[in-house]
């Protein structure tokens, strides 16, 4: 069996943006722009992350917020 290791990692070119939603609430968010040439990312086609800051210390939402949520 042939195995072979690729160099997958990439440079990291990140831009921060905020913006606002239709409630008026800020939304920030980064995009890595060297992934748009990132010759593996047909096998990472599902990386997304999204970061939600919630309130509770006790790290579950609280009801308003699991409403929003859902």
């Amino acid at each position: 069996m042939l195995s072979v290791a690729y160099d997958r990692n990439f440079e990291e070119n990140f831009s921060l943006f905020k913006t606002t939603d239709s409630n008026g609430d800020y939304v920030v968010f980064t995009i890595n722009a060297d992934y748009k040439n990132y010759e593996y990312k047909e096998d990472y086609s599902w990386c997304l992350s999204i970061l939600v800051d919630i309130e509770s210390s006790e790290g579950y939402p609280t009801s308003e917020e699991a409403e929003l949520l859902d």
